[in-house]
C-alpha cells in the first residue's frame, strides 16, 4: 500500500506542469511543458544495416528504423526493425518480448534514457521538440555512438 501510494505522488509530482506562464489576468495562463508522445511511436529516419562487428555499414542490404514508444508511467521500449509502423503496431508494445525496455526521464525539454534487451544496452540523450526527437545514442552492445531524428506517428488502427 506504501509503495502504490509513493508510485502514485511520484508519478503526479513528475506529471506536473514544469512551469506557467505569468500573464496579465485578461489572458489565460499558458503551461510550458514539455514531453514526448505517449500515444503512437517515434520513428528514426532510415538506417543502414551493418554486419554483427562491423564498423562500416553494408551498402546494400535492407533498410532498418529505429522506434520508441514511451508510456505515462515511465516505461519506454524500443526495437529495430526493416517494418513500416502499420507492420509493427499489432506487437510493438512492452509485454512483446523482442523489444528492449527502459524508464525515461525529462528535464526541461531534454530527454534521458536506457533500453536493455538480452544483447545488452543502450543510453539516449537528447532533445524534445514538438514532434520530433532529436537524440545521441551509445550502444553498450556493439560501442557505436549514433545521432538519430525521430519523428512521431501516431499508431496507426489494427484490423
Amino acid at each position: 500500500m506504501r509503495s502504490t501510494f509513493l508510485a502514485s505522488f511520484l508519478f503526479a509530482l513528475c506529471a506536473a506542469p514544469t512551469a506557467v506562464a505569468q500573464t496579465p489576468a485578461t489572458e489565460p495562463a499558458a503551461v510550458a511543458a514539455t514531453t514526448v508522445q505517449t500515444q503512437g511511436m517515434y520513428r528514426s529516419q532510415a538506417q543502414p544495416a551493418w554486419l554483427p562487428g562491423s564498423r562500416q555499414p553494408l551498402a546494400t542490404g535492407p533498410t532498418h528504423y529505429l522506434y520508441l514508444r514511451f508510456y505515462p508511467d515511465g516505461r519506454v521500449i524500443s526495437v529495430s526493425s526493416t517494418g513500416t509502423p502499420e507492420q509493427i503496431a499489432g506487437w510493438f508494445d512492452h509485454t512483446h518480448d523482442g523489444v528492449s525496455q527502459g524508464r525515461y526521464r525529462i528535464e526541461g525539454d531534454r530527454l534521458h534514457f536506457s533500453t536493455r534487451s538480452g544483447a545488452g544496452s543502450v543510453d539516449y540523450d537528447g532533445r524534445i521538440d514538438a514532434d520530433t526527437l532529436q537524440l545521441n545514442s551509445h550502444s553498450h552492445i556493439n560501442g557505436r555512438d549514433n545521432t538519430h531524428t525521430l519523428r512521431f506517428v501516431a499508431m496507426p488502427e489494427q484490423p
